[in-house]
């Protein structure tokens, strides 16, 4: 089927078909976090130290469907298959938006296990953690303008966001362990 063969209609049914299914999934999430706010994280089995269960779950499905919807991009330059082709900068954008949701969903089990045992210093390490949101809102611009830059390009400019994936990592693995920086 060339793309002179569709058929506007069936992708228009097609499109707004996915805009019901991105709503759906948006308004069960809506209630999912609204019955959370209501009755605590209890109603997951989870307590309230440490918030474990359905968004790590949740959280590990997004990553996984983010590299899934890498491959359907890559089919097309890999495979040479020009009907995915076409696909690409919205299976990107995708990929961007499932790993955020990630790593949003993440961040309520970050905080208490980074502030735990902190004392005194609770403060300031909630302070920090407020300024790691911070670091994302410069390095996206930053982002935004190395990526247009034609010594850089988009694909180069992704390496401004691996210090930050390695200190996660690291923080993950051992970081989170040490009581003293000294």
């Amino acid at each position: 089927m060339t793309p002179t063969d569709v058929n506007p209609r069936s992708e228009a049914r097609r499109y707004w078909g996915l805009v019901a299914i991105a709503a759906l999934v948006v308004l069960a999430g809506y209630a999912a976090a609204h019955t959370m706010e209501v009755h605590g994280h209890a109603v997951t089995g989870m307590d309230n130290r440490i918030v474990w269960g359905l968004p790590h779950v949740f959280a590990i499905l997004m990553i996984v469907a983010a590299s899934g919807v890498l491959n359907v991009a890559s089919i097309g330059s890999v495979f040479g298959q020009a009907e995915y082709k076409s696909r690409a900068p919205l299976a990107g954008l995708l990929c961007i938006a499932l790993l955020g949701l990630a790593n949003a969903l993440m961040w309520p089990a970050i905080w208490p296990l980074a502030i735990e045992g902190l004392g005194t210093y609770t403060k300031t390490g909630s302070a920090l953690l407020i300024m790691g949101i911070v670091g994302g809102a410069v390095l996206t611009p930053m982002f935004g303008a190395l990526s247009e830059s034609p010594a850089v390009g988009s694909r180069m400019a992704l390496l401004i966001f691996m210090p930050c994936y390695l200190f996660i990592g690291w923080y993950a693995m051992k970081g989170h362990k040490l009581r003293s920086w000294s």
